[in-house]
């Protein structure tokens, strides 16, 4: 039988006496285990709480209140409850309910601060700056001197988790005009596998929200040696109330509205400068309204969404660049002011340069439906236009130099005009190449600008343009160049006279093909122009101004003085276009004039005028081609052909412009002023001329009127004092036609010289010549001259020289070719000269009854005949008076006296005188009669006075036409 027993009751005497063996060590141990559990959980909290508090009060000025403070020495854990850290005056900086710190005992051995886990709950943290910018987290002591920078290496510090939650921070900022308050809660933030060695990456997440349901969202990982960090983070819902209400009086305008969300990613990296690298996929932008800083809330730029796609920003580059950038539902309210100060200016603030501006790059921006409601309220009235919908897109935007854009835009224009256009910008000089395109322009949106420089009202009209805009600038705006080509078109056009409310300009279509325009230096190149039904009414005033100075507001010149001796104008060269345009159509055209100078009112109409123009230019040498037809008053044929210069011409013209078969009952205004008398019937056809060269004017005016007659007189003040019947029975043939050639000439330079007033007067000056001279008029036109305008006698007698006979026979063949002529002829021509030969006649006859031969008888034969005359007259013997005369003498002298004797009571009476004067004027009429193509009943013979004196040695005989 074996003596061997179990193994424990072997082992029970082994543990006793190692236990007895090491008690005392043991207790020791024990000793050592307790105090340290004393130590640490009752004495390790007090010193905690007492050394923290005095050092807040002491060296930051502030105070402490700690919540219950446990640590566990075992296990190297600290708790502490609801503490709170606060100002001396008792307003609150942090708070949190509960922190839990885990050390790890490995921190003992290894030379390093290990923390298995801190935990803060609910923190409460109120950052605040007072009215003087001071913050009230720096816990500084007063004139506490800067630490000096050390390399000493960080100490090493490992937690394995760092985490905030149920987090709030509250920021309150009375340094701004007015304090700005928020809050941030709750804030969740976690911090895994923390490190300070060199490199360690940091996982972090960051969460927050506000009261106004703002999210932040932030995470990624952070280095302390060196000091940097990556991650990602997300901003949902940022109010712009929230910036603006931070921002304030930073903004240079006011944020009524809107939010953004921001998504991405970043890098930051602290070296010697802050390197901070940004890239955002999505920046979006909702419901914005902003207004100027100053007014009231209404907005001047609001905006649905917008969105940025791709953005990427380099704080140390100073670059942003982003993919993409669409705006939906922008609205502006844009006006110029009347200083032409755009207003959306003010919500840029002043331009405060930077030492390096920030460099910018757009690949793609987009902008559709948007709304411009825009106004120029530099006139009055108010000029106004809304574009909507609007949809701009433009490519490659940068700021960097030399950048060219690529942009494509459309346009709707106040519900009615569509504008595009596409090409390419150079952001540096503006040089552009353009498509453009505006259809259905209503022209009456620009009626405002029109009534600041003219009474017209444009009530209708509609402008389309396509073409090609090119523009060449240059960084200092010296020499821009600029080219448009392409075709122009302005469709059913009214305008009015707003004065006084009548048809002032229309036309249904005005067509410009192939149009080029350039500038520097300045050319006009049109291919075609055609105006279909273009309309104008021209109206003289009763002060002889016109409605298109009134419309135009165009000022007369000023008056001259007439007594000044009257200078040429000196021409200045000054620059022109050159300008051509190949060809221009007119269709159906038509015009009215009314003259308001004369009574009643006259007034005429142009229509259904067509033709063609072709080769307009402006070049000296250049040479249009005209051949215009048309009517007035609808029955009057008007042809208009020849070459002319248009766009120079005081440099060459040749025109011809005839009118035919026009009523002259149309004139019946100017006739009854002018001429004294209307017209009952009548007909006119003129071939005008007019030839410029080189300024000099040379017109021809061919007019022929058939058939006048003059009615009734008009008793007008302002008729001419000339016996107008008398020139126009001059003027007209046998057939009743009046056919006239009026020359006119002179120089372009002259300031008296106008075309209209010279050609008035040349007219009345023919009308005074004829007039007042018609015998010479009748000369002119059949021979002869003003002398046809009387008939010379030998005193006493009645007989026609051959010189006489010769002029009667002209006078007859004149007037048989003016029938409506009628000639006076008077029973009143005798003087003293025909008294004087008459009564020579009868005393002759007396004498020869008793004197045979009284031209051969002598002295002695003619006394005893003169006093046997004597005796038988006076009935006694003549007593002659005494005489010393030699005895030679005596009978001479008896002669004499006998003679002067007798020759008075031989004196003719008035039959005789009347006799005298009826033979001449029935010898004239014969002498006229002979021509059998005069009608005797022309010819009257009148009692009126012989106005005109006798030359010497004969009687003259005036005749007068009617």
């Amino acid at each position: 039988m074996s003596n061997s027993k179990p193994a424990t009751e072997r082992s029970e005497p082994i543990l006793l006496t190692f236990l007895k063996r090491r008690w005392r060590l043991l207790n020791v141990l024990g000793v050592l285990l307790l105090t340290y559990t004393l130590l640490g959980t009752l004495l390790a909290p007090h010193l905690i709480n007492q050394y923290a508090t005095e050092y807040v009060h002491n060296e930051m000025h502030r105070q402490l209140h700690l919540g219950k403070v446990q640590f566990n020495p075992f296990t190297l854990s600290l708790r502490i409850g609801q503490t709170n850290f606060s100002e001396q005056n008792g307003a609150p900086i942090v708070r949190f309910d509960h922190l839990l710190v885990n050390a790890e005992l490995s921190s003992l051995f290894t030379g390093s601060y290990n923390f298995k886990q801190i935990q803060l709950n609910a923190p409460n943290l109120n950052v605040v700056v007072d009215t003087q910018g001071n913050l009230n987290l720096d816990f500084s002591a007063p004139n506490m001197p800067e630490p000096a920078p050390s390399d000493a290496p960080l100490p090493a510090i490992r937690i394995g988790e760092l985490q905030l939650s149920n987090g709030l921070v509250r920021l309150e900022d009375h340094s701004r005009p007015q304090p700005f308050i928020t809050e941030l809660k709750p804030i969740e933030f976690m911090v895994k596998d923390f490190r300070t060695e060199p490199n360690h990456g940091n996982a972090f997440h960051f969460t927050g929200a506000s009261k106004a349901e703002e999210t932040f969202d932030w995470q990624g990982d952070f280095t302390v040696q060196p000091l940097g960090s990556t991650g990602k983070l997300q901003i949902a819902g940022l109010k712009a109330s929230t910036l603006q209400s931070y921002l304030q009086e930073s903004l240079p305008m006011r944020l009524l509205a809107g939010e953004v969300s921001i998504q991405g990613d970043y890098q930051l990296a602290v070296n010697e400068r802050l390197e901070l690298k940004l890239n955002l996929p999505s920046i979006d932008v909702n419901a914005v309204q902003v207004a100027p800083k100053h007014g009231d809330d209404t907005p001047w730029v609001s905006l649905s969404t917008m969105q940025l796609i791709g953005t990427q920003v380099s704080l140390q580059q100073r670059n942003v660049a982003i993919q993409k950038v669409r705006i939906d539902g922008l609205q502006l309210n844009a006006w110029l002011d009347q200083d032409y100060k755009l207003n959306l200016l003010e919500l840029l603030g002043p331009d405060e340069p930077s030492e390096k501006p920030w460099n910018s790059a757009v690949k793609d921006i987009e902008l559709v439906n948007a709304r411009m409601q825009i106004e120029d309220r530099s006139i009055a009235p108010t000029a106004q236009f809304t574009l909507f919908p609007v949809l701009l897109q433009v490519q490659n935007f940068s700021s960097a130099p030399h950048t060219t854009i690529n942009i494509n835009t459309k346009i709707h224009i106040n519900e009615r005009a569509d504008f595009d256009a596409a090409g390419t910008i150079d952001l540096d000089t503006l040089s552009s190449q353009l498509k453009l395109r505006l259809s259905n322009f209503a022209l009456k949106d620009v009626q405002n600008y029109v009534a600041t420089s003219t009474d017209m009202l444009v009530s209708d009209g509609r402008l389309t343009t396509e073409g090609d805009l090119y523009y060449q600038g240059d960084a200092a705006n010296k020499h821009p160049q600029l080219k448009f080509t392409g075709n122009v078109e302005v469709t059913d056009l009214s305008t009015q006279d707003t004065l006084e409310n009548k048809d002032f300009i229309k036309w249904q279509s005005l067509q410009l093909k192939n149009l080029s325009y350039s500038m520097a230096p300045d050319t006009l190149t049109i291919e075609q122009m055609i105006a279909r039904q273009p309309y104008g009414r021209v109206i003289i005033d009763s002060d002889g101004s016109t409605n298109i100075q009134h419309v135009l507001r165009i000022q007369p010149e000023p008056a001259t003085n007439d007594k000044a001796k009257p200078t040429a104008k000196v021409r200045t060269a000054a620059p022109t276009m050159r300008t051509r345009i190949t060809k221009v159509i007119i269709a159906d055209g038509s015009a009215n004039f009314t003259d308001n100078s004369v009574q009643p009112t006259f007034s005429t109409g142009m229509q259904r005028l067509n033709g063609a123009i072709t080769g307009l230019s402006s070049a000296n040498d250049s040479r249009a081609k005209i051949t215009l037809d048309g009517s007035v008053d609808n029955h009057a044929p008007v042809t208009i052909t020849g070459e002319a210069n248009f766009l120079a011409a005081d440099t060459y013209s040749d025109v011809a412009m005839n009118f035919r078969n026009m009523e002259l009952t149309t004139f019946n205004p100017y006739s009854g002023k002018f001429a004294g008398y209307s017209i009952a019937k009548g007909k006119l056809s003129t071939e005008l001329r007019y030839r410029i060269q080189d300024r000099k004017l040379d017109a021809q005016h061919h007019i022929v009127v058939d058939q006048l007659e003059f009615g009734a007189a008009t008793d007008s003040k302002d008729a001419v004092p000339l016996p107008i019947k008398l020139a126009v029975s001059l003027l007209k043939d046998r057939n009743g036609v009046i056919d006239l050639n009026l020359p006119v000439s002179g120089s372009l330079d002259d300031p008296q010289f106008k075309v209209g007033p010279v050609v008035w007067k040349a007219f009345l000056g023919l009308l005074t010549k004829i007039a007042t001279a018609p015998f010479s008029a009748l000369g002119s036109l059949f021979g002869g001259g003003p002398e046809l305008a009387y008939v010379d006698f030998v005193p006493g007698s009645t007989n026609l020289s051959a010189i006489e006979a010769d002029k009667l026979s002209k006078l007859a063949k004149a007037m048989a070719e003016r029938p409506q002529l009628k000639l006076n002829i008077p029973l009143t021509v005798v003087t003293d000269a025909d008294a004087a030969a008459l009564n020579e006649t009868a005393f002759k006859q007396a004498l020869n009854g008793v004197l045979a031969n009284a031209a051969t008888a002598n002295n002695t034969q003619r006394l005893t005949a003169l006093t046997t005359l004597y005796k038988a007259r006076v009935g006694s013997t003549p007593t002659f008076p005494a005489s010393n005369e030699p005895a030679t003498e005596v009978t001479t002298s008896h002669i004499a006296y006998l003679e002067a004797q007798l020759k008075p009571l031989y004196a003719i009476g008035a039959a005789d005188r009347d006799a005298l004067t009826r033979a001449r004027a029935d010898t004239v009429q014969a002498a006229l009669l002979v021509n059998s193509e005069l009608a005797a009943e022309r010819i009257y013979l009148t009692a009126r006075s012989n106005e005109v004196e006798s030359p010497n040695g004969v009687v003259r005989m005036e005749l007068k036409l009617e």
